[in-house]
């Protein structure tokens, strides 16, 4: 049995973004939304599910997701550091550095929560 605090991480196929992916119907899935559906209730129009607890996109307990909108979303990454554009400059330096020692940028982007695109864009800048 599970402890309800805990992540439940997802240990099937994941996406670019390391959320849980699955096929359900022929339709690809991210398992932390079927597992809000499931748990707490409908998904409305215009609201997604928030890695709120943990900020962790594998984590598809129910008592770590909430529902809300992609600016709640926006303004919870800005608050917990995962947001790559509030990235303080010694990060970034940091992330410069990584690379210059044969990390990947995939590797990179995990590290740091962000995307490769992310982390592409912000390495031409320095």
């Amino acid at each position: 049995m599970r402890d309800s605090n805990e992540c439940w991480e997802w240990r099937g196929t994941k996406d670019r973004y390391s959320y849980g992916r699955f096929n359900l119907d022929g339709k690809k899935e991210k398992a932390h939304r079927i597992s809000y559906e499931l748990h707490v209730g409908p998904i409305s129009p215009g609201q997604i599910v928030r890695h709120k607890v943990c900020r962790n996109r594998a984590c598809y307990n129910p008592n770590h997701l909430l529902l809300g909108t992609d600016k709640d979303n926006q303004l919870d990454k800005i608050e917990d550091g995962t947001n790559w554009r509030n990235l303080s400059y010694i990060k970034a330096l940091e992330a410069k550095f990584l690379r210059g020692n044969g990390a990947s940028v995939r590797n990179i982007a995990k590290f740091f929560g962000v995307s490769t695109r992310a982390v592409y864009g912000q390495l031409s800048q320095l």
